[in-house]
């Protein structure tokens, strides 16, 4: 956001242990245990701007749960506690209608379409070490690209 001069902040919904993660969730992570589950809501100049959820293992990363992660980056506590590197992460992107909890916690009106990113992302060996989902306001947010031939 600073990069498009906009002030970051951060808004925590919810976070939680996921005792019992779908087989889906587990397979995703390449985990067999707990999960822990992270939703913030993503402020952009004080205006909400993304829902981001993200999904890592408890038995790589464990009292991560006990983070505030209100003022904390999840990536630097993941570098600085765990020395865990993102290296590279895989994205999907999809435009879509929002849920009505989408709508609500990103303040728009249910008409206005949000990309929604599914991201695996990898550490420096090349592990999968977090699944996330964010919903990004379409009236808010662009996407740029460059192409090369």
């Amino acid at each position: 956001m600073r990069l498009r001069g906009m002030l970051p902040g951060s808004k925590l919904c919810e976070k939680k242990i996921v005792l019992s993660p779908s087989a889906n969730m587990a397979a995703e992570l390449k985990s067999e245990g707990k999960l822990f589950m992270l939703k913030r809501l993503r402020l952009a100049d004080l205006e909400p701007m993304a829902i981001e959820t993200s999904l890592l293992p408890i038995n790589r990363f464990p009292s991560l749960e006990n983070r505030n992660f209100e003022n904390e980056s999840l990536y630097e506590i993941l570098e600085e506690e765990y020395n865990i590197k993102m290296t590279k992460a895989q994205q999907k992107i999809e435009v879509r209608m929002p849920t009505p909890q989408e709508s609500e916690l990103l303040d728009i009106n249910y008409t206005i379409p949000v990309f929604h990113f599914k991201q695996v992302t990898f550490d420096q060996n090349d592990t999968i070490f977090e699944v996330a989902h964010s919903v990004y306001r379409g009236d808010r947010y662009e996407i740029e690209t460059e192409i090369y031939r």
